[in-house]
C-alpha cells in the first residue's frame, strides 16, 4: 500500500477516487472542480429530496489554485513531503 494513502476531508484513505457523493443533510460531496453542501435542515432536506429536487444547496468552485494547494497538503500529511512547482 505504499503511496497509496490519500487524505480528503473526512480522513484518511487508501481509495484513489477523485470524487465523493455526500448523503443527508449538511452532507458535503466532493468533485474535482467542485464542493457542494446539502441542505443543513433535515426538515427542509427530507421535503426536497422527496421532490425529487437536488438537495446541495451551497457550492464552491475548485480553482487550479485550490487544486495545487490540497495536493500539496495532502502530499505533505500522506507522504511527509510535497513537490512544489512545475
Amino acid at each position: 500500500m505504499e503511496g497509496k494513502l490519500r487524505r480528503n476531508f473526512q480522513g484518511f484513505t487508501d481509495d484513489p477516487s477523485d470524487i465523493l457523493i455526500g448523503l443527508g443533510a449538511s452532507a458535503i460531496s466532493s468533485f474535482p472542480h467542485l464542493l457542494a453542501q446539502n441542505e443543513k435542515n433535515s426538515g427542509r432536506y427530507r421535503m426536497i429530496a422527496s421532490q425529487d429536487q437536488l438537495v446541495a444547496n451551497r457550492g464552491m468552485r475548485r480553482t487550479a489554485d485550490d487544486r495545487y494547494r490540497a495536493a500539496v497538503i495532502e502530499q505533505l500529511l500522506c507522504q511527509g513531503s510535497a513537490q512544489l512547482g512545475a
